[in-house]
């Protein structure tokens, strides 16, 4: 079974298993690699990180493994992974959001220039984040500030929420979209890989090709990062 609460996860980057999907991200030599440990080989591409230190933490519950992204021009490229034409996806994050004002992206999905859906915070650091589905804001919810937290997305082919914390989802209707464009690639830290980049950090992501139940959201809440 793969690793992690929920099976079936098509895409997972763990910081505590970057390496080689065994041992936390490395700063000497610096890591490009960040392993997928869902067994499909989709490993992300750490890019203009440069000669920074973007590998920290301790490992504790209090100060996990991360990944630090400067806001400036860090991003992960990631592979191909057709989530949306059924409209029916999960998306789920354990990251330290923006200590900046502005517009951070922190996961992306695109179709060229065609907006698939995405996840950023906008205006005030770690408050509120937004979740769109072709281009569209189709929910928000507050994260109640910076620090660690879980957030998830789900789509069910009608309806798109956002979980935070597992608490109760911010939902909005997105039926009106139709069916989106087969998704061409995937950003983790920016919209395109050339503008609007996160600063913060993350710990996990996870992509799953299903709607994740509010059961499943709450079992991998209580598991948290360690497992």
């Amino acid at each position: 079974m793969q690793p992690g609460v929920t099976p079936g996860a098509v895409l997972e980057l763990h910081a505590a298993k970057a390496n080689n999907g065994t041992t936390p991200g490395i700063n000497s030599p610096l890591t490009t690699t960040w392993t997928d440990t869902s067994g499909n080989n989709n490993n992300g591409t750490l890019t203009n990180f440069g000669t920074q230190t973007p590998w920290g933490g301790t490992g504790t519950t209090a100060d996990p493994y991360k990944l630090s992204f400067d806001g400036t021009n860090d991003y992960v490229g990631l592979p191909f992974v057709n989530l949306t034409p059924s409209k029916m996806f999960s998306v789920e994050l354990w990251f330290e959001p923006a200590t900046t004002t502005g517009i951070h992206y922190v996961w992306v999905e695109r179709t060229g220039s065609f907006h698939n859906a995405s996840l950023r915070f906008d205006g005030t650091p770690g408050t509120t984040l937004y979740a769109l589905l072709a281009g569209i804001q189709a929910s928000k919810a507050n994260v109640g500030g910076t620090g660690l937290h879980q957030v998830i997305m789900t789509c069910d082919g009608s309806t798109l929420r956002l979980y935070v914390d597992s608490g109760t989802p911010s939902a909005t209707s997105v039926s009106a979209v139709g069916v989106l464009p087969t998704p061409t690639m995937h950003y983790l830290g920016s919209w395109s890989g050339s503008v609007q980049f996160m600063q913060g950090s993350t710990e996990l992501l996870r992509l799953y090709p299903f709607t994740l139940t509010a059961a499943q959201i709450q079992q991998n809440y209580n598991a948290g990062l360690n497992w």
